[in-house]
């Protein structure tokens, strides 16, 4: 114990300085700093506690009662957490859960209140935002990043997209850095035609997204995804992607990535998407479970700074992405596909530079095996 103690020798500067130390390069070694001594723990809790992550899926009973702790905390404001935290994060809660408390737009403004200058700051879609809560953030955190996924509306309830893109685009617009967003509806039941409902709420939730992207100009980061749209036979086709027109600007993207789900790649939409993007700042592109051909087509040799392009070699249509009728054709030399020779003449020229990686990955009905 002397041993530990003559760190202390000095005061705290100095064992500040090496706490930094182990943070910078031994984040996970802080923990067992806090074990060492009373003094140790309080001065290793203001790193111990620089990230703060709340969620609940899977947590067993003894972890959500720690989010419990947590949030009480955070909700104190003699309490100096608060003015530890740079890094932010609420995850999706669930009904019944510690963290299911936060879903209160006074609850989650107390927390706002509290915290005093993080550098960023997670949000679930899942949680209510009020406009005074934005406002907070806005005069608060003026500096802080900004990071929203939307990967289900809400929990188990079902809950239809969230007004948080309301007060984002009226007063976090600056802010935001990152956007997950992830279609994702209910389908309407007892309605007389309810897959044109249905894919009319899928066209509006893109088509919203889509004017929300022309007021973010300082977003970096963008993930479009979609899940639980009918099958294509199921009534005339739409565009389900952005909703690009003549002449809009996507923000200056680093990072641009297509999740999961039947997100249509027509011409029309990827010529679109060449005329959008800011083609000397996005550095990473991610095409996910598809090779989209007009889209390596469209950007052939106008990436001069992308690093990463990933996608799939696939046995779809080449103009849809979708299986022709349930079959499975001959990967090497049906023609709707053409994936070989469309990254043979063409992904070459999209990842010009010496220093660009591409994954690919090859994808045969539900197999997905990812090559580097």
């Amino acid at each position: 114990m002397a041993k530990g103690l003559s760190l202390f020798t000095s005061g705290n500067d100095i064992a500040l300085c090496v706490f930094e130390q182990v943070y910078d390069h031994y984040p996970l070694s802080i923990g067992q700093l806090r074990l060492v001594s009373r003094r140790c723990r309080h001065l290793a809790d203001s790193f111990f506690f620089r990230s703060i992550r709340l969620y609940d899926q899977d947590l067993p009973p003894n972890l959500n009662a720690v989010n419990g702790h947590i949030i009480r905390r955070l909700l104190d404001s003699e309490d100096v957490l608060s003015r530890y935290v740079w890094h932010f994060r609420l995850d999706r809660f669930f009904p019944g859960t510690e963290l299911s408390t936060l879903d209160s737009p006074a609850v989650l403004e107390q927390i706002v209140s509290n915290l005093n200058s993080p550098r960023t700051f997670h949000l679930s879609g899942a949680y209510g935002m009020s406009e005074n809560t934005a406002i907070l953030i806005q005069e608060k955190w003026p500096q802080c990043r900004l990071f929203i996924t939307n990967d289900i509306y809400g929990t188990a309830g079902g809950r239809n997209p969230p007004g948080i893109f309301t007060v984002v685009e009226h007063h976090l617009a600056v802010q935001l850095y990152y956007l997950d967003y992830t279609a994702s509806h209910r389908r309407p039941l007892g309605a007389a035609d309810g897959v044109s409902e249905y894919r009319n709420m899928y066209r509006q939730d893109f088509l919203r997204l889509t004017k929300l992207l022309m007021r973010l100009k300082n977003l970096k980061v963008l993930k479009v995804a979609e899940m639980c749209l009918p099958s294509r036979s199921s009534g005339a086709p739409i565009s389900m992607n952005l909703q690009l027109q003549l002449g809009e600007r996507l923000p200056p993207l680093e990072e641009l990535y297509f999740g999961r789900g039947m997100l249509e790649f027509n011409q029309e939409f990827c010529v679109q998407l060449r005329e959008s993007i800011d083609k000397t700042t996005l550095r990473r592109l991610d095409l996910g479970r598809r090779c989209p051909h007009h889209v390596l087509k469209e950007l052939k040799g106008r990436l001069p700074n992308l690093k990463s392009l990933r996608f799939a070699l696939n046995i779809y249509d080449s103009d849809s992405g979708y299986r022709p009728n349930g079959a499975v054709p001959d990967y090497w030399t049906n023609e709707q596909c053409g994936s070989v020779d469309i990254v043979r003449g063409h992904v070459p020229y999209v990842v010009a530079s010496s220093h660009s990686e591409t994954a690919w990955a090859y994808s045969a009905d539900t197999g997905y095996p990812e090559q580097n």
